[in-house]
């Protein structure tokens, strides 16, 4: 499929197309009926690589964006990204996480927990991880999240 990247996320005036896959796991989303579409957010893409000595280690990220795959034109559009248009991190965003629950509710994508990367360890290649316990929603015609605050447990 194609992949459609809107003017906001390239830095240009209109969308631009690229051939590459949204290559992913750990992903999660639902279908989206109103736009006749598969929205999906977040995953962990895994990378094997060779170290200075010849060992082979994986690399795990995380990621922190929302695609939506269009069964109409056979295309992926991302709707939004980790980062901001200046290109540092947004702030007004869930974060890169795998591991999470993910489900399409009418025009809102919610997304809840996970797992955040911490740090990886060089020599032996593991990986360390933050469990999380929030609640976002992606408003999937505004295009923005909205952190929902949750009442703490006793």
């Amino acid at each position: 499929p194609k992949v459609t990247v809107p003017p906001a996320e390239t830095k240009s005036s209109q969308s631009e197309e690229f051939s590459f896959t949204v290559n992913r796991g750990e992903v999660r989303g639902g279908y989206w009926e109103s736009g006749d579409k598969l929205i999906i957010y977040g995953g962990l893409h895994v990378r094997e690589y060779a170290t200075s000595t010849g060992r082979e280690q994986q690399a795990d990220t995380t990621l922190g964006d929302v695609w939506a795959y269009d069964f109409k034109t056979d295309t992926w559009e991302i709707m939004a990204s980790t980062w901001g248009p200046d290109g540092i991190v947004a702030m007004d965003h869930p974060g890169e996480r795998t591991s999470h629950a993910a489900t399409v509710v009418g025009d809102e994508l919610v997304i809840y927990g996970g797992l955040r990367e911490i740090e990886t360890y060089l020599w032996d290649g593991s990986t360390v991880w933050s469990q999380l316990d929030d609640i976002w929603i992606f408003n999937l015609k505004s295009l923005k999240w909205a952190m929902r605050p949750m009442a703490e447990s006793n």
